[in-house]
């Protein structure tokens, strides 16, 4: 059976000798190979050592956020409090102080990580990604205590590590249910409505493109029976005046029908009464001034006819 090192410069104490004598320092169940471990019967005391030491991970990963929080409350502090040399000089030794324990405490973790991976190795029982100890993983010094996650500066790069903090701060989450929630279903009702809102407010637009284009027809029709008409005594100005609105609303009318094609998707029935396959072009603001544009000339039309 492994025993434990004792440290070289250790100082024997001759008091110590005597209570500890025929005593042995017993290993831990991480330490032992699998042959051991099957021949000492160890695997419950392993499966035990495991539990302990995925509660410690977690306790470690805490201190660990907690000295990354601290270091980045006492940078804000400095930004925004320290005036003189020596003010800067207190507030970096603070955020030095915090910086070494989160360093300290991430030593701690991946130790401790690197016993919970031989554990699984030697229990053969892989992590469960579905839990919260599947997201446990090995600390990287290098990216996962950065700062800038808590507190954005302006230096360049940040908007990336930003946009993909580290794992630490998601490992406490709680993971997600497959089954569905109740307020999954509310969203789901709410977004429901909010999709029929959008589909009558196409349906609308639709038949007012519909209905824009077959005024236009009329009003070219009804200015070219005036132009045409042989009982009329029209002057040669009036009936050019007249051919002049028919030309202008005969182009309307093209123009108003080829942006309602082209709003439309393809394969789109553009007289269909229902709508659900109609672009979102058909929002569009030159699209709207077209119908406002219309509905105030028909008025100003109407009235003076």
């Amino acid at each position: 059976m492994p025993l434990l090192p004792v440290p070289d410069n250790a100082e024997a104490d001759p008091e110590d000798d005597e209570e500890d004598d025929g005593e042995e320092i017993l290993g831990l169940p991480s330490e032992f190979n699998p042959q051991e471990l099957d021949t000492y019967d160890l695997g419950t005391l392993a499966s035990y050592e495991l539990k302990l030491r995925i509660g410690l991970a977690f306790d470690l990963l805490c201190e660990v956020r907690e000295g990354v929080k601290h270091a980045a409350a006492n940078l804000a502090q400095k930004k925004k409090d320290s005036r003189t040399k020596k003010d800067h000089l207190r507030g970096q030794s603070e955020i030095n102080k915090s910086r070494q324990l989160g360093e300290r405490k991430a030593y701690e973790y991946n130790h401790n990580y690197e016993r919970i991976a031989t554990l699984r190795t030697l229990l053969k029982q892989p992590a469960n990604k579905d839990e919260m100890e599947g997201r446990l993983r090995r600390i990287d010094l290098n990216k996962d205590l950065k700062m800038v996650s808590l507190t954005v500066s302006k230096s360049v790069g940040d908007g990336e590590l930003l946009a993909h903090p580290s794992w630490i701060w998601s490992a406490f989450d709680p993971p997600k249910d497959k089954r569905q929630q109740a307020s999954d279903c509310a969203h789901w009702h709410r977004a429901r409505m909010a999709k029929a809102q959008a589909d009558a407010h196409v349906n609308l637009t639709c038949a007012d493109f519909r209905a824009a284009i077959r005024g236009l027809d009329c009003m070219s029709t009804c200015w070219n029976n005036v132009a045409e008409g042989t009982d009329s005594d029209l002057s040669d100005g009036a009936r050019a005046y007249a051919y002049q609105q028919v030309h202008m609303y005969i182009k309307m009318r093209d123009e108003l029908k080829a942006a309602y094609a082209k709003a439309l998707k393809p394969g789109a029935d553009s007289e269909a009464l229902d709508h659900h396959l109609v672009s979102v072009q058909l929002y569009s603001a030159p699209y709207a001034r077209w119908l406002t544009w219309f509905y105030s000339l028909s008025v100003i039309t109407l009235s003076h006819w």
